[in-house]
């Protein structure tokens, strides 16, 4: 392997950690939880900065902000939303659970995901839905 492809190969794989770094925080607490820099008495974990030893100027090399670290996160998410409306379109039985599944892997579990729908409130969801577009 060339030392190009390598450095590439590198950059590449720093970039997944940065947006992976951002995505955990972003989920579970909302984009104000994800920043660049670490405040006074902060610890260090919780900021990209410090995150897998990626001081900032290495953030800035690989995105121009935190609003494009923000575009890379939301992509990442949209195309694994597309997989999981994917699987879950094409291994249903029929329209009707085609949409019931659609709904599932799209807005119940995004919304599950984030922590914002309690487990206990999902089957009532997913009714609401079906019965406001299987009509």
């Amino acid at each position: 392997m060339s030392i190009q492809a390598r450095r590439e190969r590198e950059r590449a794989e720093r970039e997944r950690l940065i947006v992976r770094a951002a995505r955990e925080p972003a989920e579970a607490e909302g984009w104000e939880a994800v920043t660049t820099r670490r405040p006074a008495g902060d610890p260090p974990a919780d900021h990209l900065a410090d995150t897998h030893e990626c001081s900032q100027p290495v953030l800035y090399c690989h995105f121009t902000g935190k609003d494009a670290i923000m575009a890379a996160v939301a992509v990442e998410g949209f195309a694994d939303l597309a997989v999981e409306i994917r699987a879950a379109h094409t291994s249903a039985s029929g329209p009707e659970q085609a949409l019931a599944d659609v709904a599932a892997a799209h807005g119940l579990m995004t919304l599950t995901r984030g922590g914002r729908l309690p487990p206990e409130h999902h089957e009532r969801r997913l009714a609401l839905l079906l019965r406001r577009f299987a009509t």
